[in-house]
C-alpha cells in the first residue's frame, strides 16, 4: 500500500478539484431548491379493550388493562395510512389541489393532489411506541394543517369501523330481542288456554327462561347503544402539529459540509484504488468523479441523502473486483458484528455479512469463468464430492416441499453460504499465511465483540436475566453468542501452540473468552467445551470417528427404546411447573428435574419431529418448512407455556430437523459428511508433520465436534455465526490435505 502522504502529493490536484466542484454544486442546489417545512402530529394508541363492550363493562378487565394501547395496536392504523382512501378524502374536503397549483379544469386534479400528498407524507411508529404523522410542504401552515387532517382522518376511519361493527351487532341483538318478545307473547297466550297443570308448568318454565334471556338482551342493547353513541377513540392525540419556524428540507449547511467531506473521502479512496492498479491516468479519476457528482446531485435534489452512498458502493465493487481476497477477509471480520435486519414480515437478512456473501459468490463465479482450470481440482476431493451430493439431494427435495418457495429460498441461501465459506476459501487458502491471516482476523473480531458484551453485561451485575440484552444486536440470544464463543477456544489453543512471542497476549484473550463463556449461561456451550476437550484426546489417539459412530448408534438405540410401548409418555412434564426461571441456579435445577420450559419444549418438538418422519420419510416436508407442519404431530401432554411458538423457531436439533425437512437420505448425507470431516481431521493430524497444519487439523476437528454438540440442542448451522465456521472447517481440511500431499508442502 502506498504512503498516504505520497498519494496526496501525486493526486492532490484531482482531489481538490473534486472537492471544490462538488461543494459548489451542492451549495447551488440547496440554495435554489424550494424550502419544505415539516408538520408533525403525534398520538398514542388507545386501548383496544376500551373499544370493546367487554372491556368497558367488565370491572375485572378494567383492572387488568391500561387505558392506553400497545405499540402493536398501531400496526393496523399504519396499514390504513398506506391506502389512497385517506388522501383522496382529505383532498376532496380541502382545497389541496389548488394549493399544489393544479388546474381546476383538470378532472383528475383531486387524485393527482392525493398522490402528491401521499408522497410527501410519512406515517410511522416511533421507537417510543407513538404514532407520528409527518407532512412536508412549502407552506408551514399547510404542513401542520395537513398532518392534523390525516391524523383526524385515521382516527375517524377506525372509529367508523368499530362503530359499524357495534351498530351491526346492535341491530342483530334488537332483532333477536323482538323475536324473543314475540315468543314470550305467544307463550303467555298459550298459558291462558292450557288444558292441564303439566302443560301449564312447562309453559311457565319456558316463559321464565325467555324472560331471563330478554333481560340479558336488554342489558346488551343498552351497552351496545352506549358504545355506538360513545364512538371510542382509536388514537389519543397528545400533540397536534404546529407550523414550523424553520424549514426541514433542505438544510444548507449540513448538506454543503457533508458534500465536501464525502468528496474528500471519495477522492482519496478513488486515488488509492487507481494507484494500486494500472489505471493511473486522469480519465479514470474523472469518470469516477462524474459518477460521484451524479450521486450527490441526485441526493441533494431528492433529499434522499442515502443515495450519496451509491458511488461508494460502486467504488467498493470495483475494489472487490481488483482485490477479491480482501473482500473475503472483510467478510470474516464482519461475522461477529453482523446484525439481523427484517426487510418485511417474510424477508430478512444479516448485515453486513450476507450482502458480502452475495458479492463473494459473484466474484467466485466470475473467477471460474476467467480461470476454469484453477477450480477443477477442488471438485475432486472426497469432502467436496460429499458436500455437492448433499446439496444435490436438497435440490431434489425442493419440488416435493410443502412450500417450495420457502425451500427454494433455503437452497439459495445455502448456496451462497457454501460458495462464500467453502469454494472461495479454497482459492484463497493457498499457503500458511492466508490461513493464518483469516484466523487471526476472526479472533480479533470476536474478541472485540466479547469485550463489549462483557462490559455491557457487567453493568447489570452479570445477571442471567440480562445476558440476552447484553449481546444484542450482534447476537439473537445467548445461545448464538455462546456457540460462536466456544468455537474460538480451539483457535486460541492452536495460536498459543504455534506462537511463542505472543503467548501472554493469547493467554489473556483465552481468559477473557472463558470468562465470557461462563457468564453466557449457556448449558449447550458448556457441554460443547467439555466434549471438545474429550475430542482433543480422541483425535490424538485416532478414535474420534469410532466415538462418533458409537454415539450415533447409542442415540438410535435410545430412540427405539423410548418409542417401544410408548415409554416416552412416562416422561411427560407437569404443565404448571415448566416455567422460565430468571435465576440461573433455579434454571439449572429445573433443567436437571426436566421442569425448565426450554428443555420441556425441546422434548415437545422432538417428539413431534420424530412422529412427522413416519409420514414423509423419503423427501421430507421440504427445507425451511418445519414450523408450518409440526403442530398437528405434537402431543398435548408435552405442551408448555411457549408451545404457541410465536418466534417460528424450529425443532432445536439440527440432525432431526434435517431428517424432517430433507428425509432420511438427507440425514444420511449429513452424517456421512460430518463423519468424513472427523475422519480427515484425525487422519491429517496423524499424517502431517508440519506443526502449523497439524495444529490447524486439530483445531478443525475439535471445533467440528463443538459445533455438532451445540447443534444437537439447536439448529445453528443455518445461521451466519456458526454455519460459517462449520463450512470454513471443511474448506480448511480440504486445503490442508492438498497443501500437505507432497513432502515439499512445508516449503509453500
Amino acid at each position: 500500500m502506498p504512503d498516504l502522504f505520497d498519494l496526496i502529493v501525486r493526486w492532490w490536484k484531482q482531489i481538490l478539484s473534486l472537492v471544490v466542484i462538488t461543494t459548489a454544486v451542492a451549495a447551488v442546489i440547496v440554495l435554489l431548491i424550494p424550502r419544505k417545512y415539516l408538520g408533525v402530529a403525534t398520538a398514542l394508541p388507545a386501548s383496544t379493550y376500551a373499544q370493546d363492550k367487554t372491556g368497558v363493562f367488565s370491572q375485572n378487565m378494567q383492572s387488568l388493562y391500561s387505558v392506553l394501547g400497545t405499540p402493536d395496536d398501531l400496526d393496523m392504523i399504519i396499514g390504513t395510512a398506506h391506502l389512497d382512501t385517506v388522501y383522496n378524502a382529505i383532498t376532496k374536503g380541502l382545497t389541496v389541489a389548488e394549493h399544489y397549483g393544479l388546474s381546476k379544469d383538470d378532472i383528475h386534479s383531486v387524485r393527482k393532489a392525493a398522490c402528491i400528498l401521499k408522497e410527501r407524507t410519512r406515517v410511522i411508529k416511533s421507537d417510543y411506541g407513538e404514532l407520528k404523522v409527518k407532512v412536508w410542504d412549502r407552506n408551514p401552515d399547510w404542513a401542520a394543517h395537513l398532518a392534523n387532517a390525516i391524523m383526524q382522518k385515521l382516527q375517524q376511519m377506525h372509529q367508523d369501523v368499530q362503530t359499524t361493527n357495534n351498530a351491526t351487532m346492535l341491530s342483530r341483538i334488537k332483532a333477536e330481542y323482538n323475536q324473543k318478545k314475540a315468543e314470550y307473547q305467544i307463550l303467555s297466550d298459550s298459558l291462558q288456554h292450557a288444558v292441564n297443570q303439566g302443560t301449564a308448568d312447562l309453559l311457565n318454565m319456558q316463559k321464565s327462561s325467555l324472560l331471563q334471556q330478554m333481560l340479558e338482551y336488554e342489558k346488551l342493547l343498552d351497552q351496545y347503544k352506549l358504545m355506538v353513541n360513545a364512538r371510542p377513540q382509536a388514537l389519543i392525540v397528545i400533540e397536534n402539529a404546529n407550523p414550523a419556524l424553520n424549514p426541514d428540507k433542505p438544510r444548507p449547511l449540513p448538506v454543503i459540509i457533508g458534500a465536501a467531506v464525502l468528496s474528500l473521502f471519495f477522492g482519496l479512496m478513488a486515488a488509492l484504488l487507481l494507484d494500486s492498479t494500472t489505471h493511473t491516468s486522469n480519465r479514470y479519476f474523472i469518470l469516477l468523479s462524474g459518477v460521484f457528482l451524479a450521486g450527490i446531485v441526485t441526493a441533494a435534489l431528492s433529499s434522499f441523502y442515502w443515495l450519496a452512498a451509491l458511488p461508494f458502493l460502486l467504488l467498493f465493487l470495483y475494489f472487490g473486483w481488483q482485490h477479491w481476497q480482501i473482500i473475503f477477509l472483510i467478510l470474516i471480520f464482519s461475522l461477529p458484528w453482523s446484525v439481523e435486519y427484517s426487510i418485511n414480515e417474510s424477508l430478512a437478512t444479516d448485515l453486513p455479512d450476507e450482502p458480502l456473501m452475495w458479492f463473494a459468490t459473484f466474484l467466485f463465479f466470475s473467477y471460474c469463468v476467467m480461470h476454469p482450470s484453477k477450480v477443477g481440482w477442488s471438485l475432486k476431493h472426497p469432502l467436496i464430492v460429499l458436500l455437492i451430493s448433499y446439496l444435490a439431494w436438497i435440490l431434489i427435495t425442493v419440488p416435493f416441499s410443502t412450500n417450495w418457495l420457502l425451500s427454494l429460498k433455503f437452497l439459495l441461501a445455502k448456496g451462497w453460504y457454501v460458495i462464500a465459506f467453502v469454494f472461495l476459501p479454497l482459492l484463497i487458502f493457498k499457503n500458511k499465511k492466508s490461513i493464518q491471516s483469516a484466523g487471526l482476523l476472526f479472533l480479533s473480531s470476536i474478541f472485540l465483540v466479547t469485550v463489549l458484551s462483557l462490559y455491557r453485561h457487567a453493568l447489570t451485575g452479570f445477571r442471567f436475566a440480562d445476558i440476552n440484552d447484553a449481546v444484542k444486536p450482534f447476537f439473537r440470544n445467548h445461545v448464538n453468542y455462546s456457540a460462536m464463543l466456544v468455537c474460538t477456544i480451539p483457535l486460541l489453543i492452536a495460536s498459543y501452540q504455534l506462537s511463542k512471542k505472543y503467548r501472554p497476549l493469547i493467554g489473556a484473550m483465552s481468559i477473557v473468552v472463558l470468562t465470557a463463556l461462563f457468564f453466557s449461561y449457556a448449558r449447550g456451550a458448556w457441554l460443547a467445551l467439555v466434549v471438545g476437550l474429550v475430542s482433543y484426546w480422541l483425535i490424538r489417539t485416532g478414535r474420534l470417528l469410532i466415538a462418533f459412530l458409537v454415539t450415533v448408534f447409542l442415540i438410535l438405540a435410545v430412540l427405539f427404546w423410548l418409542k417401544g410401548n410408548d415409554r416416552y409418555l412416562q416422561y411427560a412434564h407437569d404443565y404448571k411447573t415448566t416455567i422460565f426461571h430468571k435465576d440461573f441456579e433455579e434454571h439449572l435445577i429445573a433443567t436437571y428435574r426436566l421442569k425448565d420450559v426450554s428443555t420441556a419444549e425441546r422434548f415437545n418438538r422432538w417428539i413431534a419431529g420424530v412422529r412427522m418422519t413416519k409420514d414423509n420419510w423419503l423427501t421430507g416436508y421440504g427445507p425451511n418448512t418445519f414450523y408450518y407442519n409440526y403442530k398437528p404431530y405434537a402431543i398435548p401432554a408435552f405442551n408448555t407455556w411457549v408451545s404457541d411458538n410465536k418466534d417460528h423457531s424450529t425443532v432445536h436439533n439440527y440432525f432431526l430437523l434435517t431428517m424432517i425437512e430433507q428425509g432420511v437420505p438427507g440425514l444420511l448425507f449429513l452424517l456421512l459428511l460430518v463423519g468424513s470431516m472427523m475422519y480427515y481431521s484425525q487422519r491429517l493430524y496423524k499424517r502431517v508433520q508440519d506443526k502449523f497444519y497439524k495444529a490447524c487439523a486439530m483445531a478443525c476437528g475439535v471445533m467440528l465436534v463443538m459445533i455438532i454438540v451445540v447443534n444437537f440442542l439447536s439448529d445453528l448451522i443455518e445461521t451466519d455465526k456458526v454455519g460459517s465456521l462449520f463450512f470454513l472447517c471443511l474448506a480448511a481440511l480440504v486445503t490442508i490435505d492438498k497443501n500437505t500431499t507432497n513432502e515439499n508442502a512445508d516449503a509453500i
